[in-house]
């Protein structure tokens, strides 16, 4: 039996657990309220565009070095705690960012009274306040009427915690395989132990603030520096050009390189965010290759069908017209490839995943002798049975929701379904490379509904599509689909216990939603949209005419014809992981190829990508795996923790100008 001060230490440790939780969110939410539109997306607490990078765990890492040198805490500051923060940092920074609450619920709310009449069709009353209760926000400076927020405040809290349990569930079936199995290295999650290893690990592994550590955090700080200075002030010089980027950190190279540009259709886009080096330098090599040859491969086809007379007029388009078409034109049309290409990773992965699944079934019903139980569960932070008990239930639960909302029995079915496919792929894409890449269900949905889109939508037509576009995204699904695999992937460097790890994700899952959204709703009272960066992000664009609209739905998620390229892209990816697999030489694996060309526009990260290669390769082949442990990983985590406090510093700056002008 426990003694009563292990009963005491882990009951104080879930309640630190809620109290954190909920500081965390609701800061978290204000912070976001402080910064201008253009510094949303990089410098919020929660997932930024470089590749979902999430600030939040870095920072309460940094503010824990101080405890561990204290003597008296020495002893308490353990690595199932440093694992325990880093989940609650996690998931406490995951619903306050551009996407949860400023999209969802946010878009839901405005639609009230931006598109009054169709927003009471399609959104249920529970889900948003009337007209002129949701109209309030614009302006703010009233006290909160909570009786009327009190059903759409619970259902969208109701949303997140079924949605987080779904995944936790899932992540915990496939964690065995994931961390101990594949060891997905999960690059986000490497950056952060190095630098805790480095500055405070336990004995022996503590090896303190050696230099190339030192370095990078001086190097990180500094390329950062500039750039929160040039966006908060208008009179600092914009050294990097990044005024003139676009909120993924791309710089339009129609502009920058118009001759250039004209003769080579295929170029649109190049990232030049600096961070994106660092991450990408834990990747595997064999991704990175991929990315940018594939990225290579995408300029040569583009430029043979723009000779041959497609993509008429793209010598003379912008960066964002020209992504356009790559993605949505013919002979291509690399979106329905690289959509085929999830979907072949998917059905690839859970066919070669056959055993292991039929493995943890057979645990789940009783079926493996007790050695061979404790054998894979001895690690497992549940048993599997508990973990398809959980995903059985939240699978029933959310489709009593969606069903409730007013989705057929087919619709709402399909919403645990395409999440439970998004997850998947996205633990493959973010466990490798940092960033989620999902299905969407929008396809999937439009199948339900042949023919021409109705109009005015009807309700079960309107929402389900409108959320199917979205199933990988605001935190339905993509970067909270694979949070909890990142927990465990720390609490597995870390030797953190599993258990501990599970209980604290699933404390902080339901306590985060709530105060996010309390703190956002309090946010817009006090000051409005039209006084913080929400209006200025996204919360003034009316939502459902502009994603149900005919010609919208005609058009998605690609214009016809798309089957044959969609099918190519399945092949591609499956054939490519198949080869991958089977034999050591083969250099191609469908991650780097799929975002090769997905990041052929948008994103653009073929050439952060091509320089972590350069640098990884030339680290390796000259000091071999000793400098690249010794001095590359400190210096690019040190680097990331560079950055994250220029974040810090960038977003305090903001808040005090906020409120005292300068």
């Amino acid at each position: 039996m426990e003694t009563s001060e292990k009963v005491t230490d882990k009951v104080g440790g879930l309640l630190f657990t809620m109290v954190l939780s909920a500081a965390l969110s609701f800061i978290a939410v204000l912070w976001i309220g402080f910064l201008p539109s253009s510094l949303i997306s990089n410098f919020s607490f929660g997932v930024g565009c470089i590749q979902s990078f999430i600030p939040m765990p870095f920072i309460l890492i940094l503010l824990s070095l101080p405890l561990a040198k204290i003597k008296s805490l020495r002893t308490r500051v353990t690595p199932t705690v440093l694992a325990a923060l880093y989940t609650v940092g996690l998931i406490s920074s995951i619903y306050a960012d551009k996407d949860w609450p400023l999209l969802q619920p946010g878009r839901a709310w405005i639609s009230r009274y931006l598109s009054a009449e169709i927003s009471s069709i399609v959104i249920p009353e529970f889900m948003a306040p009337p007209e002129a209760v949701a109209s309030q926000i614009v302006a703010g400076h009233l006290p909160i009427p909570w009786a009327d927020w009190a059903p759409s405040l619970i259902f969208w809290w109701l949303f997140a915690v079924l949605n987080g349990f779904f995944f936790l569930s899932i992540n915990a079936i496939f964690r065995r395989q994931w961390i101990d199995v594949e060891k997905l290295p999960f690059p986000h999650t490497m950056l952060a132990y190095e630098f805790l290893i480095e500055a405070s690990g336990p004995e022996p592994e503590r090896r303190g603030l050696k230099k190339p550590l030192l370095l990078g955090l001086l190097v990180g700080f500094v390329l950062q520096f500039p750039i929160f200075m040039a966006a908060i002030f208008p009179w600092f010089p914009d050294i990097y050009g990044w005024r003139a980027t676009c909120w993924f950190g791309g710089r339009d190279l129609t502009g920058v390189f118009p001759a250039l540009t004209t003769s080579l259709a295929g170029l649109s886009f190049i990232n030049i965010h600096p961070l994106a080096v660092a991450i990408f330098y834990v990747v595997p090599l064999i991704t990175l290759f991929n990315l940018w040859f594939w990225f290579l491969v995408f300029v040569i086809f583009t430029q043979v069908a723009w000779y041959m007379g497609y993509y008429s007029g793209i010598e003379e388009a912008n960066a964002c017209c020209r992504s356009f078409v790559y993605y949505n034109q013919l002979p291509f049309r690399w979106s329905a490839v690289t959509a085929g290409g999830a979907m072949g990773i998917f059905i690839l992965y859970m066919f070669t995943s056959r055993r292991y699944i039929s493995e943890t079934v057979r645990a789940a019903l009783g079926r493996l002798g007790p050695n061979a139980l404790k054998s894979i569960e001895g690690e497992e932070p549940v048993t599997y049975r508990v973990a398809y008990l959980m995903l059985a239930t939240t699978s029933v639960l959310m489709f009593a929701l969606w069903f409730a909302s007013g989705l057929g029995p087919a619709a709402a079915l399909l919403m645990p379904i395409s999440l439970f496919m998004s997850c998947i792929v996205c633990a493959r894409f973010f466990g490798t490379v940092g960033a989620p890449g999902g299905i969407s269900t929008g396809l999937l949905f439009k199948g339900l509904y042949p023919g021409t889109a109705p109009w005015p939508p009807s309700r079960e037509f309107g929402l389900g599509f409108y959320y199917s576009q979205f199933t990988w995204h605001w935190k339905g699904g993509g970067t909270p689909a694979v949070i909890s695999a990142a927990s465990f992937r720390m609490s597995s460097l870390t030797k953190a216990e599993n258990k501990s790890i599970f209980k604290t994700y699933a404390v902080s899952q339901i306590v985060v939603p709530l105060f996010s959204l309390i703190g956002f709703l309090m946010v817009l009272y006090t000051w409005g949209t039209s006084g913080t960066g929400f209006g200025g992000y996204d919360m003034g664009t009316e939502p459902l005419t502009r994603y149900l609209n005919p010609t919208r739905v005609a058009e998605f998620p690609y214009p016809e014809p798309w089957f044959a390229q969609y099918v190519v892209g399945v092949i591609l990816s499956g054939a490519l992981a198949y080869m991958h697999s089977r034999f050591i030489w083969f250099p191609f694996e469908p991650i780097g190829f799929l975002l090769g060309l997905d990041w052929a526009g948008f994103g653009a990260f073929w050439g952060m990508a091509f320089a972590a290669w350069v640098a990884k390769v030339l680290t390796i082949r000259i000091g071999g795996s000793k400098a690249y442990e010794g001095y590359g990983l400190p210096f690019v985590s040190g680097f990331v923790f560079g950055y994250v406090i220029a974040v810090l510093l960038g977003g305090i700056t903001s808040a005090v100008r906020f409120f005292v002008p300068f």
